[in-house]
C-alpha cells in the first residue's frame, strides 16, 4: 500500500519493543485544527475565543508528548508542553502568541526524540529538516509518523503471518 523507500532504508526493520506512533493522517490533523479555529472564531463569544483552539492544539501536543514518553521515559517534552499551556492560559491568548517560543522548543525536542528513535533504537535512517520543523512542526512530524505507523503495522502483520505460512497438507 505505502512505499516508504524514499523515507527510510527499506532493509531496516521496526522493533516490536517500541509502540507504534499515532496513526492520524496529517491532513486529518490539519482539518481538525482548522475547523477548531473556525468554530472558535465563528461561534464562541469574544471573551472565550481561543479556548477551543487551545484545547485541540494542546490535545495533539500532549498526545505526541505522551507517545514520546513511551519511547523515551526521560524526555522532557511533556514538561515544556505543560509550561506552554500554562503561559497560553494565563495570557488568554491563542496558541503561538504567548507561548510560541516554547512551542517551537517543543517541536525541536520532539524532532530530536524522533531522530533518536528512528536512527538509533529503530534505525530506519529518518531525516527531519530543521527548517520544515520550524515552519510546519506537528503537521510535518505527523506526515512521517503516519507513514511509519502504517509501515510498522504492515511489517508486524507480515511477521505474524510468517510462522503460520506452512502449507496445509
Amino acid at each position: 500500500m505505502y512505499d516508504l523507500t524514499i523515507l527510510y532504508d527499506p532493509e531496516s526493520k521496526f522493533s516490536a519493543e517500541y509502540p507504534t506512533p499515532p496513526r492520524v493522517h496529517w491532513i486529518a490533523l490539519l482539518i481538525l485544527i482548522t475547523l477548531s479555529v473556525g468554530i472558535d472564531l465563528w461561534l464562541i463569544p469574544k471573551p472565550a475565543q481561543g479556548i477551543l483552539e487551545i484545547a485541540v492544539f494542546y490535545l495533539w501536543i500532549f498526545r505526541l508528548c505522551f507517545w514520546v514518553r513511551k519511547i523515551n521515559p526521560s524526555s522532557n517534552c511533556l514538561f515544556w508542553a505543560i509550561l506552554c499551556l500554562v503561559l497560553d492560559l494565563i495570557d488568554k491568548l491563542p496558541p503561538h502568541q504567548s507561548g510560541w517560543p516554547i512551542s517551537v522548543l517543543i517541536a525541536f525536542v520532539i524532532r530530536d526524540e524522533l531522530l533518536e528513535q528512528y536512527n538509533q533504537r529503530e534505525p530506519i535512517h529518518l531525516q527531519l529538516s530543521p527548517v520544515m520543523t520550524f515552519f510546519f512542526s506537528f503537521y510535518y512530524f505527523q506526515y512521517y509518523l503516519y507513514e511509519i505507523a502504517v509501515a510498522k503495522e504492515q511489517q508486524q502483520s507480515v511477521d505474524n503471518l510468517e510462522p503460520n505460512s506452512d502449507p496445509v497438507s
